[in-house]
């Protein structure tokens, strides 16, 4: 997929790994990595449904919205670039091959 990010100030942090274990700490600036690794090498989100991280739609305030584990209780938020509605409503996660990455969140609940 295509990743891309909604803030240039995180996108830099997420390339940095010493600016980001300063952020985060080493754990979850590694954690962060690591899932930027396996959104960008997943051709759709469809296909993070099959690895780590569990990969889940959003709801409420948050709709639209997905979200993979990171350090417990933090999460990576993104939205779709682009996508597909099904026929009874909600996205399409096999239509989603980009998208924008938000923030890290601690609790979003």
């Amino acid at each position: 997929m295509d990743v891309l990010f909604e803030d240039e100030k995180f996108r830099d942090l997420v390339g940095d790994f010493k600016g980001l274990s300063r952020e985060y700490g080493a754990l979850q600036a590694r954690k962060v990595q690591q899932r930027i690794k396996e959104l960008r090498s997943a051709e759709t989100l469809a296909d993070m449904r099959l690895m780590p991280g569990r990969a889940h739609e959003l709801k409420a305030d948050l709709a639209g919205t997905f979200a993979v584990d990171l350090v417990q209780p933090s999460r990576l938020l993104f939205e779709p670039a682009e996508y597909k509605e099904l026929n009874g409503g909600g996205i399409d996660w096999a239509s989603v091959t980009g998208i924008v990455v938000i923030r890290i969140e601690a609790d979003y609940h």
